[in-house]
């Protein structure tokens, strides 16, 4: 249920997102609700995830521990940044003339530091996400189809430089893909592809001791 929520918050997010092209991006009415939209979608995703990884951990191999743990880890960057910095620290500042220049995209703060942590953020962000799907697909935990929508994650997260309409595009593909493997795993598809693969490798490595 968790990453059910976790993928249509991200695509409401995405839909209703404002634009940035003007100085004062971030004091437009719905950016905040946007971003705690995407906060949201961002906690509910780490907890989800993490959910399934205690339930994959035993079998996982290393590129399926590594690929969680980069999902795992931009979620809780993401959590944190659209939380306290999208919605909170961002519009403060557009508010306030005296200030409004350094959150422009242009700004100390977006070529500085912050810039640079946003950026590293996004990054981990697309690499966990298309590890992840690229692993459940291989392990048969989801189907190839859904896995293909988590391409979306590099759209999403590198709008800019990419324009904002392939942002928007990434984060109803990446948001579809992530509702889906949740709803696979709430209708108990997913355990099921997962039990039949590892019940197979079990009984490989059984003829394979008695050879």
């Amino acid at each position: 249920m968790l990453l059910i929520l976790s993928g249509i918050l991200l695509a409401l997010g995405m839909i209703f997102h404002p634009g940035m092209a003007a100085p004062d991006y971030a004091a437009t009415p719905a950016w905040a609700p946007v971003h705690m939209l995407l906060g949201f979608s961002a906690l509910f995703g780490l907890a989800g995830l993490a959910g399934l990884f205690g339930v994959m951990n035993v079998n996982l191999r290393f590129l399926g521990k590594a690929a969680f743990g980069l999902a795992l880890l931009a979620n809780v960057l993401l959590t944190g940044l659209m939380f306290f910095v999208e919605a909170s620290i961002l519009p403060v500042l557009a508010r306030d003339a005296a200030y409004q220049p350094l959150a422009s995209l242009n700004g100390p703060l977006m070529t500085g530091a912050l810039g640079t942590a946003i950026g590293i953020t996004m990054v981990i962000a697309a690499a966990g996400y298309l590890l992840l799907a690229w692993y459940l697909v291989d392990s048969r935990m989801i189907s190839v189809a859904n896995g293909i929508l988590f391409i979306g994650a590099p759209l999403l997260v590198f709008s800019p430089p990419l324009s904002f309409g392939f942002g928007v595009i990434g984060g109803l593909l990446l948001g579809a893909g992530i509702a889906w493997l949740g709803i696979s795993i709430r209708v108990g598809l997913a355990h099921r592809s997962l039990e039949s693969t590892l019940r197979v490798q079990d009984e490989c490595l059984a003829h394979l001791g008695h050879a």
